[in-house]
């Protein structure tokens, strides 16, 4: 499962500008830097959320390029243009169940049977799936056609995106779809 590769520990979502730690484990640079951000602020040594290990140079961070251009390849394709079921993802036995709605109050991806399991109060508004940009915790709502990235409004805005050509992100799944066939 290519996903469950390229899937960031701390936010649980594909990588965004990857690192990698002395200890090899690799996270999304925004990540890592909340973490040891965390751990300072704790009066703790920055260390690996996985491993770990101390690291003892802050940057202690080297960009992967090599996993930057296969989360890129990865990102392009169809498949990650799917939203999978947040439960499904993170159970005992992982698996990738498409969602068919997310909740705005959990912040989760249900597929069908966890949607019907999910709580029906008023504060769960279950909305088309959707994820979250694990820089800015907002909501993935475009797909930026330079980068070949799932981006929210404040990457678009003032983030690294800024000034590149974006469109919805359903609209990017209905031309690849079209462009498919």
């Amino acid at each position: 499962k290519w996903d469950s590769c390229l899937t960031c520990s701390v936010c649980r979502e594909i990588y965004t500008e990857p690192v990698t730690l002395p200890c090899g484990h690799n996270f999304c640079q925004d990540c890592i830097g909340r973490t040891w951000k965390e751990q300072r602020e704790k009066s703790r040594t920055p260390s690996c959320p996985e491993c770990g290990d101390r690291c003892m140079i802050f940057p202690g961070l080297y960009k992967n390029p090599s996993l930057g251009h296969i989360v890129q390849r990865f990102t392009q394709s169809d498949t990650f243009l799917s939203v999978f079921c947040t439960y499904c993802l993170h159970s005992v036995v992982p698996s990738a169940v498409p969602a068919t709605k997310s909740c705005l109050h959990c912040a989760a991806s249900l597929c069908e049977d966890h949607v019907t399991q999910h709580s029906q109060s008023p504060e769960h508004e279950l909305t088309d799936p959707a994820t979250r940009c694990s820089a800015h915790q907002e909501l993935l709502r475009y797909f930026c056609t330079e980068d070949g990235a799932r981006v929210c409004v404040s990457c678009c805005l003032a983030g690294e995106h800024r000034g590149h050509r974006v469109e919805l992100l359903n609209e990017a799944t209905d031309i690849r779809n079209i462009q498919g066939k």
